[in-house]
């Protein structure tokens, strides 16, 4: 019986001693949300010229201008090593550049920008750290090399002439990368690159909150993230870009790209779920390609009402969107070319009133959707608006009307080629020649050629 336990006991530490690899050969987790504080974005502190070229750059991830008059620099050398003057301000998605007293005329590479601030700072080159301190609250802490002061582990000691730059949370963005981990933060950046106040703002992450206002309430990485942090009436604005994940919905919202759908794509991480679903009323979703939903729908709405759906394209799902227990809900210039393209068990507005205005595939009017299974055309009007076959309802699947006004591309002039026959030329008096007219019907609608 002893020796069983004994046995035993040896098994799990075994276990125990595998999942303790396993754990330390995972992949740290990257902190995805924008920092709520000013942080210490970049830092030369090996210089070239150590007497006048060394700096600190701050940046401002916040939607606030922050005022940072009488906040000190703190440094291995020497406590409130530098102190920033009274009002002084680092405006929202700004910078601010603090650096050696010499600056001006002995920084290391003279068309880096001047400082906001010259003082005679002191940064260490192999154990070194330096500190962002208001008033005795700690902001921030960097610290390099073999330093005892950090944020839980050194970033590496940059060579000469190098800096240690923060990482940005998504490329093209502002190096605001912020896990508390000095060492998973900060990279050593070989051409070092200052920006002080006058320089151009940086977004920190491609996804913007808007309160009911319209005034900036942050900004995150993901979609979701935004959603999550949202409240009612919020307006949240999407930038270029690709963005992997599946979005739920249960907030009132207004969730627009930018720049249109040609450019900004939600692909689904999971292709088994919805890539985004709406179970709440009066959500706004327009300007995105909405794609990877290969068992699922494209755009899902359940027991939501009064949503308004437009100018996405929505295509490689299974179904293009689903409305499930959902009213009044109204989905017009979309562009939908899936599985299925739509199913709807309740009474939902699938196109507005005939506008003019350019639609979601170039024609000249406003009305419903593009759809790629449309089997009707344009024979009257030549409008870009289907004419017949009407109302489009998905094969049936769209229980209850459907779209009137289904966009088709406008067609372009008949193509007209004239072939002569094979009879002498010159023709001999009282004689003929032949000639065979040949007629291209390129359009959408009938061409009458008599």
């Amino acid at each position: 019986m002893h020796k069983v336990r004994k046995k035993v006991d040896v098994k799990i530490k075994i276990a125990l001693g595998l999942i303790a690899i396993l754990i330390l050969a995972a992949p740290v987790a990257i902190a995805q949300e924008v920092p709520l504080h000013v942080v210490i974005s970049e830092v030369y502190q090996n210089a070239f010229d150590d007497d006048n070229s060394e700096w600190i750059e701050l940046y401002n991830p916040t939607a606030k201008d922050v005022d940072i008059g009488g906040w000190t620099i703190d440094t291995a050398t020497y406590l409130a090593d530098g102190t920033i003057p009274a009002g002084a301000q680092i405006q929202a998605h700004g910078f601010y550049l603090i650096a050696d007293g010499g600056f001006s005329t002995g920084k290391d590479d003279p068309s880096w920008p001047d400082a906001d601030l010259e003082a005679e700072i002191y940064l260490r080159n192999g154990n070194g750290w330096c500190r962002l301190n208001n008033s005795g609250s700690v902001v921030d802490t960097v610290g390099w090399g073999t330093a005892t002061t950090n944020e839980t582990q050194n970033a590496d000691n940059p060579e000469e002439g190098e800096s240690i730059e923060r990482r940005s949370l998504e490329d093209g963005y502002a190096p605001c990368q912020d896990t508390d981990n000095n060492s998973v933060d900060f990279f050593k950046q070989e051409t070092p690159t200052p920006k002080n106040s006058s320089s151009p703002e940086m977004e920190p992450a491609p996804v913007e909150l808007f309160d009911a206002a319209g005034n900036l309430n942050g900004s995150f990485v993901n979609i979701q993230d935004a959603v999550d942090n949202a409240d009612v009436d919020y307006t949240i604005r999407v930038d270029n870009g690709t963005y992997e994940e599946n979005v739920d919905v249960d907030k009132q919202l207004t969730i627009c790209s930018e720049y249109g759908a040609a450019v900004t794509t939600v692909h689904a991480s999971d292709p088994n779920d919805n890539v985004i679903a709406v179970t709440v009323d009066y959500v706004t979703i327009t300007g995105f390609n909405v794609a990877g939903a290969t068992q699922k729908a494209g755009i899902y709405l359940c027991n939501a009402d009064y949503c308004n759906i437009a100018n996405n394209m929505v295509s490689n799902n299974n179904i293009g969107i689903s409305l499930s227990s959902s009213d009044d809900n109204c989905i017009y210039n979309n562009y939908f070319s899936n599985t299925n393209n739509a199913e709807d068990d309740r009474n939902n507005t699938w196109n507005i009133a005939k506008t003019e205005g350019t639609n979601i595939i170039s024609g000249p009017y406003l009305g419903g959707n593009y759809w790629s299974d449309y089997a009707g055309a344009d024979t009257d009007n030549d409008d870009g608006l289907g004419d017949s076959l009407l109302p489009y309802n998905s094969g049936g699947d769209i229980q209850y009307g459907g779209d009137s006004l289904p966009l088709v591309p406008v067609g372009s002039a008949p193509i007209l080629s004239i072939v002569k026959s094979d009879e002498h030329d010159p023709v001999q008096p009282g004689g003929t020649l032949n000639y065979t007219i040949i007629v291209e019907n390129t359009g959408k609608r009938n061409c009458n050629c008599c």
